[in-house]
């Protein structure tokens, strides 16, 4: 079996980490939604169209006067100012490229409140400037369009908006589709954005964000398209009916990004807050669409990452947009919430192959990243798109949430895996943020990988996934694991049914759900693995693994189910579906955590394996299951195992019934239970215990506890009412070892069972090849029988036989030799030296010589009186009956059983009924202890045979009665 696990190097190699600050900067991907985008695109067409030549214009309601000296660059003045507020109101407000509008406003101005009411789209190609920190807030009913050259100069946050009206908390509204002349204009801060039917689409246009990096802990964002910016630690919000950044970038460095898309009448409330303004959207009804492409982006880094926020009813972003927050330095970063009443897409990279569509918070510095928050109902990650926090230096990660009413589904890889991801970069101190899912279906396929780890000192952050289905497809991959000196995180699934099918479509990696430590040299420890579902599906390759291959320990795997299915191996029988917990590397000292199954049915079979094994020298871990019924077939096996210097764990299975059968299609492998040690191995085995109420092996699958290497075989016992060996089956506990002190090789077979039956070559086995002593078998049992050359053997090559103890009612079919046989044989002899043989004890209860006996009549019976009827005369309805326990199988094809009773002795009693003898039976319970009559002398009946009487035949008187029988038969003259 090949066991997969990745380097940092490794995984890079293969698509599946991110763990550069390119990776985290670049921006991975989204599925589109053609109804979605098709008609964004035909409005941002028709507001195109509609748009007139660019001017700045005032509409006279308000005192606003506007010159221009060249038709392109146009001064704003006057207006109406209320305490901190400035109001401006326009027919027209475009400008041209190159151009710009520049508000002249007093200093001590804290809000430009503009509006354009003149029905004509906003087309901002130029720059937009105020004086002093004042904020702007512009509105257009109509529409805005910023285009590739449109940037923005002011010293405070910035709001563009496509609602009807802004409004304040005493009442007025300052509209744009309602003006007054003069309005009534107040001194109160706006709180709240008016929104109308049809509002009009915000569209950034631009040649999209190219990011350049120095190294990987000292990343610098560049762009030659700067796009709209805002101060640091202000706002830039965009809140219209859709809302598209075609190629457009977004800035707010360690400030706050407001996306939002409001589809009807609604109320979107204002606050003021440390980064500037937020906006609430407990008012809205029916939201709008948002789309990110051509490598837009939307970005809130800096000294202390930003705040973000995205309200819609579907988010896009495709061809590498991004949406992120980095912080550089020691504040921590802020929240970045998603919120999609019905979609989250993230599709592809960009056409360079250079940026992945995502979303994502990182650290630079000593400050945590901010966390990132997903509320949708389906979202989507596509061909290499991701979302994810990431630290690269002291920090801590930030923690990343999905909650999906419907569903997730994270396809394929491109220039990464698609997925979700908390991370650690090497040379990071920080711990990874907690990664948390919950949806109705998680769909994670075609190499898509969901992964908390870390690659450095800090620790990974845990994994909880709560879906009512998980799938995991084609080499996609559920990991919380470490790569450097930091602990791996825990990874708990929840779900009502889990299927883990399938590898790589080359076949290099196996998919499932893995926590794990990957690193030789390291000593951190790998996390818990627990699944708890109805149903549990491993097939084709994948696999449930919670192991180590360093020197850190591996995590526990826990699986609590009502059913679980382990099915298959890949094509090339490179990976075997299963569940695993080892120490997967040769000399590596970290121990194997334990594994255990809690289920009402467990199938394994075509080659799947269960393993609590240690292929170094930490030890395994021990292997634990309940069940009610295990079922292993094809060359299915479990194994509690050592394949190096560590020792192997013990294996204890309950069960209610336990099947093995057979051997894969090839015949290398058998099915089994097994806990042993492996060729050339000096670690010793552990124990393999069966409870059970019926154990049946065969057609040359085993259980075994052998020792291969030069370790102690571990010891063998089977508890059962019944057990069924057949057509080779197997119990072994057998022992190969050159060790000068071969008493320590020893292997034990202990079974206690009513029934015990071996057919057609099946073995019991504690046999020794090198120096090692045959092993002791001890078995207590009703009834043992071995047919059709079956045998249980304690034998030594070298070493002295074993000894072997058989309690026993009855022994059928098989009987103790010196030697093997054709026959069923019982044997415990050195192969070498036989006067080292063992012992073969066969004990069976002493037999009472009164049981069954019964008192001799004083008064000889008349034989005649005991004939039913005439047996010279020939006649129909005559019939024999012996009522009570028969002596003969249940069915004629079973052998002998304890279930199959005995026949009672009979005691004759005459009978007066001439037509018809019954023989009537002796309850079956012990008879009482009777004096025992010995015969007292002999005369000759009427045939002239001898008969034995109890009595003396030579005295006279009443002491008996002489028979006198008369009969015509010619068979008694």
């Amino acid at each position: 079996m090949k066991h997969d696990w990745r380097s940092r190097s490794a995984c890079l190699a293969a698509s599946l980490l991110w763990g550069s600050s390119l990776a985290s900067h670049s921006v991975r991907k989204a599925h589109s939604l053609f109804l979605f985008t098709l008609p964004l695109y035909i409005v941002g067409s028709l507001t195109s169209i509609s748009t007139v030549k660019a001017q700045v214009s005032s509409d006279g309601t308000v005192s606003t006067t506007v010159t221009t000296p060249d038709g392109r660059n146009f001064d704003i003045n006057d207006g109406t100012t209320r305490g901190g507020n400035l109001f401006h109101s326009f027919k027209d407000f475009s400008v041209p490229t190159g151009g710009s509008a520049n508000f002249k406003n007093a200093l001590d101005v804290q809000n430009i409140i503009g509006r354009v009411t003149g029905g004509s789209v906003s087309n901002i190609e130029g720059a937009i400037r105020a004086l002093g920190n004042a904020n702007l807030f512009l509105l257009n009913p109509a529409g805005i369009i910023f285009g590739s050259n449109a940037s923005l100069q002011i010293g405070g946050s910035f709001l563009g908006s496509t609602a009807n009206s802004l409004l304040f908390d005493n009442g007025f509204e300052f509209s744009a589709t309602n003006p007054q002349a003069p309005p009534l204009l107040t001194i109160n801060v706006p709180i709240g954005l008016g929104f109308r039917d049809n509002p009009g689409t915000i569209t950034v246009q631009g040649e999209g964000h190219k990011f350049s990096y120095a190294t990987d802990t000292d990343a610098t964002i560049r762009t030659d398209s700067p796009g709209l910016q805002v101060q640091p630690g202000k706002t830039l919000a965009l809140v219209g009916g859709n809302v598209l950044l075609e190629g457009g970038n977004l800035r707010a460095e360690s400030g706050r990004i407001e996306l939002g898309s409001i589809a009807s009448p609604s109320l979107v409330n204002l606050r003021q807050t440390d980064f500037g303004f937020a906006l609430g959207y407990s008012g809205v009804q029916n939201f709008g669409d948002i789309q990110l492409s051509q490598r837009a982006s939307a970005d809130a880094s800096g000294e202390g990452g930003g705040e973000i926020q995205v309200q819609s009813r579907r988010l896009s972003l495709r061809d590498g947009a991004s949406i992120l927050s980095i912080s550089s330095g020691s504040k921590p970063g802020g929240t970045f919430s998603v919120n999609a009443t019905e979609s989250v897409e993230l599709i592809g990279q960009s056409t360079n192959n250079q940026y992945a569509s995502s979303l994502s918070t990182e650290s630079q510095g000593s400050g945590s990243s901010g966390d990132l928050r997903i509320t949708t109902g389906k979202f989507i990650a596509k061909d290499g798109a991701y979302a994810q926090t990431y630290i690269v230096s002291s920090g801590n990660g930030g923690n990343l949430t999905l909650q999906a009413s419907e569903s997730i589904e994270l396809i394929g890889r491109g220039l990464y895996s698609s997925g979700f991801y908390t991370s650690t970069g090497s040379g990071s101190s920080g711990n990874g943020g907690d990664l948390s899912i919950e949806t109705g279906r998680l769909s994670i396929t075609d190499g898509a990988t969901v992964d908390a780890n870390t690659e450095s000192s800090g620790n990974a952050g845990k994994v909880t996934i709560k879906a009512g289905t998980l799938l995991v497809r084609d080499g996609a991959r559920v990991t919380a694991s470490t790569f450097g000196g930091g602990d791996g995180g825990n990874l708990t699934v929840t779900a009502d049914r889990v299927e883990l099918i399938g590898t790589t479509a080359d076949g290099e990696f196996s998919g499932g759900l893995f926590a794990q430590q990957n690193t030789q040299d390291a000593t951190a420890n790998a996390g818990n693995l627990t699944i708890n579902t109805r149903e549990l599906l491993v097939q084709n390759g994948a696999q449930v693994s919670a192991s180590t291959f360093g020197a850190g320990n591996g995590g526990n795997l826990i699986v609590i189910a009502d059913k679980v299915e382990l099915i298959g191996t890949t094509t090339d029988g490179e990976f075997s579906s299963g569940l695993f917990a080892q120490q997967n590397t040769s000399g590596a000292t970290g121990n194997g955590g334990d594994l255990t199954i809690n289920t009402r049915e467990l199938l394994v079979r075509d080659g799947a394996r269960v393993s609590a094994s240690t292929f170094g020298a930490g030890n395994s871990g021990n292997l634990t299951i309940n069940t009610r019924e295990l079922l292993m077939q094809s060359g299915a096996q479990v194994s509690a195992s050592t394949f190096g210097a560590g020792n192997g764990g013990n294996l204890i299975v309950t069960s209610d019934k336990v099947k093995l059968i057979g051997t894969t299609t090839d015949g290398k492998f058998s099915s089994g239970l097994f806990a042993q040690t492996d060729f050339n191995t000096t670690g010793n085995a552990g124990d393999l215990t069966i409870n059970t109420r019926e154990l049946l092996v065969r057609d040359r699958a085993g259980v075994s506890v052998q020792s291969l290497g030069t370790g102690t075989a571990g010891n063998l016992t089977v508890n059962a009412r019944a057990i069924r060996l057949d057509n080779n089956g197997t119990l072994r506990a057998n022992t190969r070892s050159n060790s000068t002190d071969p008493n320590k090789q020893q292997a034990t077979v202990t079974i206690r069972s009513k029934d015990l039956i071996l057919r057609r070559g099946s073995n019991i086995t504690a046999n020794a090849t090198g120096t090692a002593n045959g092993g002791n078998i001890t078995i207590t049992t009703d009834n043992l029988v071995g047919l059709e050359n079956s045998d249980i053997t304690a034998n030594a090559f070298s070493g002295n036989g074993g000894n072997i103890t058989i309690r026993t009612q009855g022994l059928f079919g098989i009987q103790p030799r010196s030697q093997l046989t054709p026959e069923s044989d019982i044997t415990a002899f050195s192969q070498q030296n036989p006067s080292l043989s063992g012992t073969i004890n066969i004990i069976t209860p002493e037999i009472d010589p009164t049981r069954g006996l019964f008192e001799l009549t004083e008064t000889v019976i008349d034989p005649a009186q005991q004939i039913a009827q005439n047996p010279c005369v020939k006649g129909f309805g005559n019939s024999f009956t012996i009522t009570g326990r028969g002596g003969l199988p249940t069915d004629p094809n079973k052998i002998l059983s304890s279930n199959n009773v005995r026949v009672d002795l009979i005691k004759p009693v005459a009978s007066t009924v001439s037509s018809t003898s019954t023989t009537q039976k002796q309850p079956s319970k012990s008879p009482t202890v009777k004096q025992i009559i010995p015969a007292r002398g002999w005369i000759y009946n009427e045939k002239g045979q001898v008969v034995l009487v109890g009595y003396d035949p030579t005295k006279t008187g009443v002491q008996r009665e002489q028979p006198a029988p008369a009969s015509n038969c010619a068979a008694v003259r």
